[in-house]
């Protein structure tokens, strides 16, 4: 019987061999390549993280954008924080964290909305829509300034504008009401509006108590300004007076004897 030569076994061993090192060989071709890769990335990176921040995407303008009631006190943003942002300059603009400056402001209880923005190359802008004032809640240990959601703007501020109104015994549930009821009253800055009831607003003027009830404030003060004239018959002393009845005055006095030949109501 014929044998096949040895010869073809070495062919195949030796082809092994040479895939191995094929193989080791394409494995090193990609590793190089990586390496090659990794070494430009990390030289972009350098160049966007070092170098371009200086001489370009370095932060050189912050400018701010405010809307500011015109009237009434005011409280300017820019004034209370731009120190504070300073320090963004010169900051890579791609590192700079919008969101953390956003809620820095939004913690300011005069701001009430902050849009932050990234102006390329080198300009950060700041947009802040700022509370408007709109009442003073006085009767505490310090007065309360709030804007228009009741907010607490600041306390213990001296010298308010007369033209916001004052109110005292402080609800949420009343406080739009309460608003709505002062337009009513800008003609009577020592006026006082009582949020105790929401279901009973209530107006303290010239020590009177003025119950104006939670609706229809504008035909119910309109009844007190028309009998306003006849209850100096009742002479001095505390009066209440309700409101809430359907065309009928309900009057009181809270202290001491009715005045002679006055019923308790004007009909």
């Amino acid at each position: 019987m014929n044998h096949a030569p040895p010869i073809k076994k070495q062919r195949t061993r030796r082809k092994s061999g040479k895939g191995r090192v094929a193989k080791i060989a394409r494995g090193m071709r990609v590793a190089l390549v990586a390496v090659v890769i990794g070494a430009a990335a990390f030289g972009v990176f350098s160049i966007v993280d070092v170098v371009l921040p200086r001489a370009f995407f370095g932060v050189r303008q912050i400018t701010w954008e405010e809307s500011i009631a015109s009237d009434g006190p005011s409280r300017s943003a820019e004034a209370r924080h731009a120190r504070a942002f300073d320090r963004f300059r010169g900051v890579n603009l791609f590192r700079v964290n919008t969101a953390q400056i956003r809620d820095r402001l939004l913690a300011d209880p005069w701001v009430k909305t902050v849009v932050v923005s990234k102006h390329f190359p080198n300009r950060l802008a700041i947009r802040v829509v700022a509370r408007t004032p709109a009442a003073v809640e006085i009767g505490e240990a310090q007065p309360i300034l709030r804007d228009e959601a009741g907010v607490a703007l600041e306390r213990g501020g001296k010298d308010y504008p007369s033209a916001l109104p004052r109110i005292t015994h402080f609800q949420q549930a009343a406080y739009a009401d309460a608003l709505t009821l002062a337009t009513l009253l800008r003609d009577r800055p020592e006026a006082r509006i009582d949020l105790s009831d929401p279901n009973d607003l209530q107006v303290r003027l010239d020590g009177r108590i003025i119950h104006i009830g939670g609706e229809d404030f504008s035909e119910r003060w309109q009844r007190f300004v028309v009998i306003e004239p006849e209850l100096k018959a009742w002479g001095p002393g505390a009066l209440e007076i309700d409101l809430r009845f359907l065309d009928k005055v309900v009057v009181r006095r809270t202290g001491g004897a009715m005045p002679a030949g006055l019923s308790e109501s004007y009909l």
